[in-house]
C-alpha cells in the first residue's frame, strides 16, 4: 500500500502546484500519482511491470481487471503529457514549462484521479 499512499501525496502535490500556477509541476505530479497507483495494483497482484507507460500497464492487466475505455483514455493523456515534459537537449530555448496550461493541469489531475479510483477499486 506504500505506492498508493505515495500516489495520493503526488495527487495532492498536483493540486497544490495548480493553485500556484505551476502547470508543468502539476502535470508531472499527476502523471506520477497515476503511475504509482498502477504500480500499487501490480505489486498487490504480484505481476511484473513491463513498462512505465500507464496506458500499457493498464492494458496488460488480466481480463477480470480490464479497465474501461475512459480509464485507458485518461492514461494515454497522461502518457502524452509525460512525453511532452522531456526537453530537447539540442534546443536551449525549448523550456517544457512554457508548453503547459491550466487546462492541461486540470485534465492531468482529473485523469490521475480516475486512475487512482480505478486502482483503489481493485486493491
Amino acid at each position: 500500500m506504500d505506492w498508493l499512499e505515495l500516489a495520493e501525496k503526488d495527487l495532492e502535490q498536483a493540486q497544490s502546484a495548480l493553485r500556484e500556477d505551476d502547470y508543468e509541476g502539476s502535470c508531472f505530479a499527476a502523471q506520477q500519482a497515476a503511475e504509482k497507483a498502477v504500480k500499487a495494483l501490480y505489486e498487490l497482484l504480484g505481476l511484473p511491470r513491463s513498462s512505465s507507460k500507464i496506458s500499457k500497464l493498464l492494458k496488460d492487466l488480466p481480463p477480470p481487471l480490464s479497465p474501461t475505455e475512459d480509464v485507458i483514455y485518461e492514461a494515454i493523456t497522461l502518457d502524452k503529457l509525460s512525453f511532452s515534459m522531456i526537453e530537447d537537449e539540442d534546443d536551449e530555448s525549448n523550456i517544457s514549462g512554457d508548453y503547459f496550461t491550466r487546462k492541461d493541469a486540470e485534465k492531468a489531475i482529473k485523469g490521475a484521479r480516475t486512475i487512482l479510483d480505478f486502482c483503489k477499486k481493485h486493491l
